[in-house]
Parts: C-alpha cells; sequence; structure tokens
C-alpha cells in the first residue's frame, strides 16, 4: 500500500475596495479545503472593511 500525504497550502488575497466579493473569495477558498486564507488590505475605504469584518473569525 503506497503511503498517504496530505497536501496543503495556504492562499493569501490582497484587496482593495473590493467589497463583499471578498467574502466569496474567502468561501471558495476554503471550500477547496484551503486551511489558513490571509486577507491584506491595501488601504480600501471604510465601507468595504465592513465585508471584511464579517467574515473575522473564519480567516
Amino acid at each position: 500500500m503506497l503511503p498517504r500525504f496530505i497536501h496543503s497550502c495556504d492562499v493569501s488575497v490582497v484587496k482593495y475596495n473590493v467589497g463583499k466579493l471578498i467574502g466569496e473569495c474567502v468561501a471558495s477558498a476554503l471550500g477547496e479545503g484551503v486551511l489558513h486564507v490571509i486577507v491584506v488590505d491595501s488601504g480600501s475605504c471604510a465601507g468595504s472593511l465592513v465585508y471584511q469584518n464579517e467574515i473575522r473569525g473564519y480567516v
């Protein structure tokens, strides 16, 4: 029997004023079995940060 290997990777997302798309992006990555998603904000306006705060704890 061949040994089983578990492949994993982390995903980094750099965002700027993407609104709710960040939630869809993170959900897509997590749906593929990614263990860690790192969201880096590049100075978005306050309205864009609302969506990032909604996914906090999942990222």
